[in-house]
C-alpha cells in the first residue's frame, strides 16, 4: 500500500470514528420533571372567587375513621353538607380559605418514593387500603359551581427545623414537595356557623324562669323559680323568698347569665318535617314517628299537647320583648364528630353487635345534652305602652278633684268665695263655744256672793233686803241681756274683719296676674303650650315603643325560623350552669358584722343594757343631789298654790270685817282693782 492510499484509509477511519463518536456520544443530562417544577405554583390557573365548595378530609388513627367536612353553596345559601346541610356562615370564611391557598409554590423537591409517604404523612386519607392506616394526611379540595376541581392538596406533617414549611402532594401525582403554607383552614363545626345560639346579652335580661320536675308518686310535680329585676344594675329578686332567713345568691345568678350569654352550639340534629312545619306555623302533623323521635331525645307531649322536657325548662326574657324557652333533654356521650352530627351512631351500633369496643369511647368521648328551643314575643317586657296626654291625665284628675274639693279646699280656703253661707255658720258655732267663757261666769258668781254680804249689813230691814234683791235681779237681767248682746255684736264685728282680711289678699292675687300678664303667656296660652309639649312627647314615646315592638317581633321571627328545623346540642358543663335548683339560687341570710361598740343582730345592744344599770348606780354613787334637786325645783310652785288658798279664805276671814259699813267700801274697791 503506497503512502497516499494509506493516508486516505486513515482519514476515512477517522471520519467514520467521528461520525460514530458523534452518534454514540452521551447527550447532556436532562433534569427530571419533578425538579423542573421547583419554583412553580401547584395550580397556576386557580382563581379564589371561582370556589363554590370546599371539602376537608382528615383521618383519626385512634378511631380509624375519616372525617369529611364539606361546605357548599346550594340554592343561593351556604350549607354544611357534612353536617346535615345546616346553614353555614361560610361565604367569608371560604373566601379566606381559598385566598390562603392561592400561589402555593413547589419550593423544594422531597421524594416520590411511596415508602417515605408514611413518614411524611402524605398518604391520601380517602385511600381504601385498610393496610395504610398510618401516615395519612389532610386533604383539601376546592371546586367551582360546575364541580370542576380547582385545587386539590394532601398536606402532610411540618418539615423539621423549617417553620411554616410542610410536605405537600397532589393526589394525582407521586412527587412530594416542600412548600411554605399559611393556610387559614378549620374543620370545626362551630367555626363555620353562627355559634351564638341565643344571640342575647345577659345584661338585657329582666326575668328568668327555671322549672324542674320532681317525682311525687307516679306524677311529675314542677318546681318553678322566677327571678326578676327592673333594671340591669338592680339585684335579682326571687319570688317566694323568705327574706327573714334567705337572700338571693347573686354570684350563682351571675354565673348563669354568663353561661346564657356564651351558650354555643356544639352539634345539631334534624327535626321531623311535620314538627318543623308546626313550629313554623305551617300546616303540619305530629305523627307517631315524631313522638318517638322526641322521646329518644328526652321530650314528651302531655295529654293537652304541651311539650315537656325530661330535665326541665328555662325561660329567659329580655327587655326587648324576646322570651326564650329552653327545654333540656337527654344526655349522651361520644366523639366530636358524633356530638356534632350523630352520624357515627350506626357505626357504633354495628360495633356493639360485633362485640367490638369503640375506641371513640376510650379516647375523646365527651358528654353533651339535647336542647329544644323556641321563642315568643312578650310586649309587657318592653314596658307600658304610652298613652295620649288626655286619657292618661283625665282618670286621676277626676279622682283628685273629688278628693281635693272635699278635703283640701275647706281646710285651706274656708273664708274664700267658694261657699260663704256654709262657712259662716261654722264660724258662728266657734264663737258660741267661746261665749260661755266670755259671759264672765266669774262676774256672776261674785254678784251672787255679794248677797250674803248685804244681809249682815242691815239684818233688821227685811223689806229693804227684798227691795234690794229685786233691784239686783232687775239689774242682773239687763246685765245678762247686755252680756248676750255683746257677744252677738262681737262676732258681727269679727266676721266682717275676717272676710275683709281675706278680701285684701284676694285683691292682691287679682292684681298680681294683671301686672304679670303682659310679661308672660296667659293661662290659656300656657295650657295650650303644655298640651302641645305633652302631645309631642307622647308621639315620640309611642314611636320609640312601636320601634321596640317591631324590632322584637322581627327578632322572634328570625329566631324561630332557625330553631324550627333543629334540635341543638350543648355541652354538659353549660347545662349544669343553667339548670339551677332553688337551693342553688338562695343562700342563708348573712348577718351584718357589727361595728365597734355595736351588738350583733338578735343580741341585746350594749347601750340598751347600760342605761338600765346606770340609773340604778347613779343615785347610789354618782350625783344623787342634783337628781334630788331637780324634782324639788317645781316645789316653789306649791307655795303659790298655798298662796291662792288664803285668797279664797279671805272672804271668809273678812266676813266679820264686812259687818262694818265703813269697811265695805274698801272691800268693794278691791274687786274693782
Amino acid at each position: 500500500m503506497n503512502e497516499s492510499t494509506r493516508t486516505l484509509s486513515y482519514v476515512g477511519v477517522a471520519a467514520v470514528s467521528v461520525v460514530l463518536a458523534a452518534f454514540f456520544a452521551p447527550a447532556n443530562p436532562k433534569a427530571p420533571d419533578e425538579f423542573a417544577e421547583v419554583g412553580k405554583p401547584f395550580f397556576a390557573d386557580f382563581v379564589a372567587t371561582d370556589a363554590k365548595s370546599m371539602s376537608v378530609v382528615s383521618f383519626n388513627e385512634d378511631s380509624t375513621r375519616s372525617k369529611n367536612f364539606q361546605v357548599e353553596e346550594k340554592d343561593g345559601k351556604w350549607v354544611i353538607g357534612s353536617h346535615r346541610n345546616y346553614p353555614a356562615d361560610g361565604k367569608d370564611r371560604l373566601a379566606k380559605t381559598a385566598a390562603s391557598v392561592i400561589g402555593i409554590k413547589k419550593e423544594q423537591f422531597a421524594t416520590k418514593d411511596p415508602e417515605q409517604f408514611v413518614a411524611m404523612q402524605v398518604i391520601d386519607p380517602l385511600d381504601e387500603d385498610v393496610k395504610k392506616l398510618k401516615g395519612r394526611g389532610q386533604r383539601i379540595t376546592l371546586k367551582d359551581g360546575a364541580g370542576k376541581v380547582l385545587v386539590d392538596y394532601i398536606i402532610g406533617k411540618r418539615v423539621p427545623n423549617r417553620d411554616s414549611y410542610y410536605y405537600i402532594r397532589n393526589p394525582a401525582e407521586k412527587s412530594v414537595y416542600m412548600a411554605k403554607l399559611t393556610i387559614d383552614l378549620s374543620t370545626k363545626f362551630a367555626d363555620w356557623i353562627e355559634s351564638d345560639l341565643l344571640q342575647l346579652q345577659g345584661e338585657n335580661l329582666n326575668e328568668i324562669g327555671i322549672t324542674k320536675y320532681a317525682k311525687k308518686g307516679d306524677q311529675l310535680a314542677p318546681e318553678t323559680s322566677i327571678l326578676k329585676r327592673a333594671k340591669p344594675a338592680d339585684p335579682w329578686t326571687l319570688e317566694g323568698l323568705d327574706e327573714s332567713k334567705e337572700e338571693v345568691n347573686q354570684d350563682e345568678i351571675r354565673t348563669m347569665t354568663t353561661a346564657l350569654n356564651d351558650l354555643k352550639i356544639l352539634g345539631v340534629r334534624e327535626k321531623p318535617e311535620g314538627l318543623s312545619a308546626v313550629l313554623k306555623g305551617i300546616k303540619g302533623a305530629v305523627d307517631q314517628n315524631t313522638v318517638q323521635d322526641l322521646a329518644l331525645k328526652g321530650f314528651y307531649l302531655s295529654r293537652n299537647g304541651a311539650l315537656m322536657a325530661s330535665e326541665g325548662e328555662m325561660a329567659p326574657i329580655t327587655d326587648g320583648g324576646v322570651a326564650y324557652t329552653l327545654r333540656f333533654g337527654e344526655v349522651f356521650a361520644g366523639s366530636e364528630l358524633e356530638m356534632e352530627t350523630g352520624l357515627e351512631a350506626d357505626q357504633r351500633k354495628q360495633n356493639e353487635k360485633e362485640g367490638k369496643k369503640d375506641k371513640a369511647d376510650e379516647k375523646g368521648s365527651t358528654k353533651s345534652r339535647y336542647v329544644f328551643i323556641t321563642a315568643d314575643f312578650v310586649a309587657e317586657s318592653i314596658g307600658p305602652k304610652p298613652e295620649p296626654p288626655g286619657t292618661a291625665a283625665k282618670k286621676p284628675a277626676v279622682k283628685k278633684s273629688a278628693d281635693t274639693d272635699t278635703e283640701e279646699k275647706p281646710s285651706d280656703e274656708t273664708p274664700a268665695e267658694g261657699k260663704p253661707k256654709e262657712d259662716q255658720p261654722k264660724k258662728e258655732d266657734e264663737p258660741k263655744e267661746d261665749k260661755p267663757a266670755e259671759e264672765k261666769p266669774a262676774a256672776d258668781k261674785p254678784a251672787a256672793e255679794e248677797k250674803p254680804e248685804a244681809k249682815p249689813d242691815e239684818p233688821g230691814k227685811k223689806g229693804d233686803c227684798q227691795d234690794e234683791a229685786e233691784k239686783k235681779q232687775a239689774d242682773e237681767a239687763p246685765a245678762e241681756k247686755k252680756a248676750e248682746t255683746k257677744p252677738e255684736a262681737k262676732p258681727e264685728a269679727t266676721e266682717p274683719k275676717e272676710p275683709a282680711a281675706d278680701a285684701k289678699p284676694a285683691a292682691v292675687k287679682k292684681e298680681a296676674p294683671k301686672a304679670a300678664a303682659p310679661k308672660g303667656p296667659t293661662p290659656e296660652e300656657q295650657a295650650k303650650a303644655d298640651l302641645l309639649a305633652a302631645t309631642k312627647k307622647y308621639e315620640d314615646d309611642l314611636k320609640a315603643y312601636n320601634e321596640k315592638v317591631a324590632k322584637g317581633q322581627k327578632k322572634v321571627k328570625e329566631l324561630n325560623e332557625r330553631f324550627a328545623d333543629w334540635y341543638y346540642v350543648i355541652s354538659e358543663e353549660n347545662f349544669l350552669k343553667l339548670r339551677l335548683s332553688r337551693a342553688s339560687l338562695v343562700k342563708e341570710k348573712t348577718k351584718p358584722e357589727p361595728k365597734p361598740g355595736e351588738a350583733a343582730p338578735g343580741e341585746p345592744k350594749a347601750d340598751d343594757a347600760k342605761p338600765d344599770a346606770k340609773p340604778e348606780d347613779k343615785p347610789a354613787a354618782d350625783t344623787p343631789k342634783p337628781d334630788a334637786e331637780k324634782p324639788s325645783e317645781p316645789k316653789p310652785e306649791e307655795p303659790k298654790a298655798e298662796e291662792k288658798k288664803p285668797e279664797a279664805k279671805k272672804p271668809t276671814e273678812e266676813k266679820p270685817a264686812e259687818e262694818k259699813p265703813k269697811e265695805d267700801k274698801p272691800e268693794e274697791k278691791k274687786p274693782a282693782e
